[in-house]
């Protein structure tokens, strides 16, 4: 009887020591899965860092070329006006040059 009871302990300890084992495996997968996340997090967090400078460079061109559409915009503004007095000087020359060709 003894042996039966000495084999029944030996089954349960080595079925125990079976599911330790298991327990133990599963622990170590969790932790690589875990460690995994953790690296892509990382990953993630270097590309989110990476985009909001690049967000920001980006940024910093509108605001630039904004400055720059405004500047061309005066000018544009500035020439037109140049223009209009200059035809306005071109018509009153045509017309003292016709007043004088009729004299």
């Amino acid at each position: 009887d003894d042996r039966s009871r000495n084999t029944n302990y030996k089954l349960t300890c080595t079925r125990y020591g079976l599911k330790l084992s298991q327990i133990e495996t599963k622990l170590a997968e969790a932790y690589i899965a875990n460690e995994m996340l953790c690296s892509e997090k990382d990953q993630i967090a270097a590309a989110l860092k990476q985009m909001t400078q690049k967000n920001q460079d980006v940024m910093v061109s509108v605001e630039s070329l904004h400055y720059v559409n405004s500047e061309l915009t005066s000018e544009r503004d500035q020439l037109s006006s140049d223009i209009s007095t200059l035809n306005t000087k071109l018509l009153l020359v045509e017309s003292n040059l016709a007043e004088l060709s009729d004299a």
